[in-house]
């Protein structure tokens, strides 16, 4: 049986391989979050969605091949480590790091169980809140670039730093499949970092 080491070094092989192209870092990070308010627009249409990092869940690196194909995903999912932010509050820098186990994707959601309502008729917006039990969850992509890859001593992969794309980015409640192009465009109009600067809470609005 191949250990966790192995699979760990066959990942950075693929990762060194890529990132020694020089113009083809471009991957697509996928974080698995947990919805737990959604605003509203008098017109029913969603206006802004605030989320957390899921528990319990890695998240998942791709890999761009020939047109045409499927990404390739990596064998092996993430922890999400440090986070930078940009001078206009965006992600400049993201730290992965190997959990050495099989990128499972996280199960799917799409129901909110409402746990409360907030009314803002002046703004003529409002917003429901989930219990904190059931959640919807929301399958985010970002485009990044395989900026740095840090090795062990026993040449084992210890983390990946990507750099973000921009604000824009694409949701959708399952899983991908290898196509990174597919779910709803949406920007992150605040994000919010802990103390250890890892994801606290990220705010996303819908990009008309």
């Amino acid at each position: 049986r191949e250990g966790d080491g192995g699979v760990a070094t066959k990942e950075a092989e693929r990762v060194r391989a890529v990132v020694s192209e020089g113009s083809a870092t471009l991957a697509t990070l996928e974080l698995p979050l947990d919805v737990f308010a959604v605003e509203f627009t008098a017109l029913l249409k969603v206006g802004l969605v605030r989320a957390r990092l899921a528990g319990n869940c890695f998240t998942t690196l791709r890999l761009p091949i020939p047109p045409g194909e499927a990404e390739y995903l990596l064998e092996t999912g993430f922890r999400l480590g440090e986070i930078e932010l940009d001078s206009a509050g965006q992600i400049s820098t993201l730290a992965l790091q190997p959990a050495l186990q099989p990128a499972v994707p996280a199960s799917a959601n799409g129901k909110l169980a409402i746990g409360g309502m907030s009314v803002a008729p002046k703004e003529q917006r409002w917003s429901l809140f989930s219990t904190t039990d059931q959640s919807v969850r929301l399958h985010l992509m970002l485009s990044v670039d395989i900026v740095a890859l840090l090795l062990s001593p026993e040449v084992e992969v210890r983390q990946l730093k990507v750099r973000g794309r921009g604000a824009d980015m694409r949701a959708t409640l399952q899983a991908s499949s290898g196509i990174s192009q597919r779910g709803a465009r949406f920007r992150a109009v605040s994000i919010q970092l802990d103390r250890s600067r890892g994801l606290q809470e990220i705010a996303l609005a819908p990009v008309l």
